[in-house]
């Protein structure tokens, strides 16, 4: 019975840190990479402009001010800092661009290049928020590797008990 709750509760911290990663993730998401998909896909600059503030408020608010997306990397491609300047860089360009008018070639040309450097942008955000915050660090560190740990180390254990009670009863 004991073997049985201790592979059910480790079990369960496993499934607990999964969702609340992916809760997490989730949300990031939404307040972060869809401003960018969505200034990426804005037909104007108005548009553009206020999908780019969106996102660099929601960086703002959610801390994303130093750190690296990525802990294996740590290139001016995946720091935080330099993501979060281009961001500032491109909304002044855009500020730019908004003042020459749609009938001119250069803001259309403009546009085109702010979409481009925004796609190149290498947001994971679930890299940074495990590496940079401490939630991150808890619910990846304990819950997901501690949870998953116990899982094995609980089935390995139920399986050596399994075939060592099959093993004394055939002698």
């Amino acid at each position: 019975m004991k073997k049985a709750l201790f592979i059910l509760f480790s079990i369960l911290v496993f499934v607990v840190g999964c969702v609340e990663t992916k809760v997490t993730q989730r949300s990031l998401r939404i307040e972060i990479l869809h401003p960018q998909a969505r200034a990426v896909t804005a037909a104007n600059a108005e548009d553009m402009l206020k999908f780019l503030r969106q996102m660099d408020e929601a960086m703002e608010r959610r801390g994303m001010t130093s750190g690296y997306t990525s802990l294996l990397t740590r290139s001016p491609l995946k720091s935080v800092p330099e993501i979060r300047g281009n961001v500032k860089s491109l909304i002044k360009r855009v500020e730019e661009i908004q003042e020459l008018g749609p009938e001119n070639a250069a803001y259309h040309t403009g546009l085109a290049d702010v979409r481009r450097t925004l796609q190149q942008l290498d947001l994971q955000i679930l890299g940074w928020w495990t590496y940079n915050t401490w939630e991150g660090r808890i619910f990846f560190w304990i819950f997901l590797w501690g949870g998953l740990i116990a899982t094995i180390v609980a089935l390995l254990y139920a399986v050596g008990a399994r075939s060592e009670k099959y093993s004394t009863d055939s002698s």
